[in-house]
């Protein structure tokens, strides 16, 4: 009696997994949201963050993205292009994990990096300098082939 009890429930489990699709396995790295803004430090230090897509040449000002991953992997390449409206003084990192190169016409830098612990969201920020032109700006992220492409205006 327990045999074919056995042999019914086996039968009843193989027919409803034969009905089953196979799961498609999630992409290595998905970007669920992503937000582009300025940061502002208060008096007490606190940093905020300010979605917008005109910042201000002001000398200082910081300004970046956040991107929410998920994603299955322990590390990321994070690759970031800046692009601005003419040539500008760029400043580099000199962390020997950072790839940094800049253009021939000084209008645009791209930064290498690896990015391993918390990933449901990465960041990159920036800082404005006097020399830094007005106009329009692009900054485009790539995380291990996927692509986010955020457009602004550096405004006086």
């Amino acid at each position: 009696m327990i045999t074919i009890r056995v042999h019914v429930v086996l039968l009843i489990v193989a027919f409803t997994l034969a009905g089953c699709e196979p799961s498609k396995a999630l992409p290595p790295v998905e970007i669920l949201h992503s937000r582009f803004g300025s940061f502002s430090k208060s008096p007490e230090g606190k940093i905020s963050f300010t979605e917008t897509t005109s910042v201000p040449l002001k000398d200082g000002q910081g300004y970046g993205w956040i991107i929410y991953l998920r994603t299955n992997r322990p590390s990321v390449k994070v690759t970031e292009t800046i692009k601005l409206a003419g040539p500008a003084e760029w400043g580099v990192s000199e962390k020997p994990d950072v790839v940094s190169i800049i253009s021939k016409d000084k209008t645009s830098v791209s930064v290498e990096r690896v990015r391993s612990g918390n990933l449901e969201r990465v960041f990159g920020s920036w800082g404005i300098s006097k020399e830094d032109p007005p106009g329009p700006a692009s900054i485009t992220v790539n995380i291990e082939g996927v692509e986010q492409r955020f457009d602004f205006t550096l405004v006086r």
